[in-house]
């Protein structure tokens, strides 16, 4: 649509996974960037009227860009046209923010 918006790392929690390890993996899948420290912000539902998806929100902290060497790093686009959603593959900026901004 050739417009600009922001948005927050956003995924699945994989089966085996808990909320922050998928975290530290959407994180790490979408942006290239690895984060040490997470702080929970609580677990919410995203559709309260009909009971349906919950969010679990957390702040990264402590991140930086992946080596593209490093095995988080690593994401073979081919393989990745299989995946659900594979489609849905977006340009994206990384934009860092003080709490001062953010707030």
């Amino acid at each position: 649509e050739d417009r600009e918006s922001y948005a927050i790392v956003g995924g699945i929690i994989e089966s085996g996974e808990d909320p922050s390890g998928a975290a530290v993996r959407e994180i790490a899948e979408e942006m290239n960037i690895e984060c040490s420290n997470l702080k929970s912000l609580g677990r919410y539902r995203t559709d309260v009227n009909r009971g349906m998806g919950w969010v679990n929100g957390f702040v990264a902290t402590q991140c930086a860009f992946i080596n593209s060497n490093s095995s988080l790093g690593k994401r073979n686009m081919a393989d990745a046209k299989e995946e659900v959603g594979a489609a849905d593959f977006e340009n994206q900026d990384v934009i860092m923010m003080s709490k001062k901004e953010l707030l």
